[in-house]
């Protein structure tokens, strides 16, 4: 980031590269999987997942999302199927006492995406930033 002389005062110019935003969204990453918040993980891993451009994915990094979420969606029907028997168990009970299966994934399919991401970014050679002589 640096700020130029320019008409009207200093102006902002961007100088981070692709690879830094996706290095500061790993990072970012790291810190909800520390804070441990189910939502914000969601969110974090989301962002990383947006960062992935149609130039970088390849077929092993589509084919292990799309494996991830059929996983996801067949999880999400046996816990409607549990709900459902719970609710017929609970006849004329109260259905408010039968918890409701979350809509949402859990942490453990937000860790496998994001292990997903680490891999295809290992694959295209983002993960290690290495400084030389010129950059310093």
């Amino acid at each position: 980031m640096s700020f130029s002389p320019g008409y009207g005062g200093q102006r902002f110019q961007e100088k981070l590269k692709h690879e830094d935003h996706i290095h500061n969204q790993i990072e970012a990453c790291r810190q909800a999987f520390n804070e441990g918040d189910k939502t914000e993980i969601q969110n974090m891993v989301e962002s990383l997942l947006l960062l992935v451009t149609p130039k970088m994915e390849d077929d092993e990094f589509n084919e292990d999302l799309q494996k991830l979420d059929q996983k996801w969606e067949e999880q999400k029907k046996i816990d409607l199927l549990r709900y459902r028997r719970e609710l017929l168990a609970a006849g004329s009970g109260c259905p408010d006492l039968v918890s409701r299966p979350s809509t949402k994934p859990g942490i453990e399919h937000w860790k496998e995406a994001y292990m997903i991401a680490l891999a295809l970014f290992e694959r295209r050679g983002l993960m290690l930033k290495v400084d030389t002589e010129d950059d310093v």
